[in-house]
Parts: C-alpha cells; structure tokens; sequence
C-alpha cells in the first residue's frame, strides 16, 4: 500500500495528510514527534529520530493474523464529526524513560537489591 501513497507534511504543526491512489484520505492523519523531544527549533540536530503516530479508520487495519483488533480499541464505531475529532485531537509527546521508570513503588527497593538501575 505505501507504494500508493502520498504525504503532504505541513512542518508548522508536525501533521501530514496522505492521499492514496491520489485520492486524498481525510479519514487519516498523522503527527510527527522528534525524539528526544525538542523545545526549540533549533535544537534539531542530525542524530534526531522521528516517531510519527497514524490515526485512521478501524475498517482499514490489515490483521493479518486476526489477534490486533480483538486486543484495541474501547470504542470501534465514530459518526463522522466524532471521527473528524479523534483526527484533530492533539498527539502528546512521548516522553525518554527507563526501565526503572516502569517499576511499581512497592517493587523498586527489590529491582535495585537485584542490580536494577532507579534514575
């Protein structure tokens, strides 16, 4: 499918839109977060990696071994203006954590007893 795809990024707001087959797809979006987050333009350097999020219609999802839509989605059916929301809600920035990070409370003086590293 990307073969027959086409992206128009807008580098103001970090968004893209994508036509297929040079129909565009409004059902679509998709949202452009640097990694690590940057505060400032200028703070793009080379070594920069870029996560992009796609948001887009349930009934195009390729399952190719029927498991992922029986695991997602709370919410499977959208009216359009529903849909046209969920499309301009804003992406969060993902955020550099470590193992420890993922440590319950109760369980982190044991992860550091066994070598684990809390920062």
């Amino acid at each position: 499918y990307l073969r027959r795809c086409e992206f128009a990024i807008d580098e103001a707001t970090s968004t893209a839109r994508v036509t297929l087959d040079g129909k565009p797809r409004d059902d679509w979006s998709f949202h452009m977060h640097a990694f690590p987050p940057i505060v400032e333009s200028s703070e793009i350097r080379g070594d920069t990696h870029w996560i992009t999020v796609s948001r887009g219609p349930i009934q195009d999802i390729v399952d190719a071994n029927g498991e992922f839509l029986d695991t997602a989605f709370s919410q499977r059916q959208f009216d359009a203006n529903a849909w046209r929301r969920v499309l301009d809600e804003p992406s969060p920035p993902f955020e550099l954590i470590t193992v420890g990070d993922l440590v319950p409370n109760e369980h982190k003086d044991a992860f550091e007893a066994a070598g684990g590293v809390l920062y």
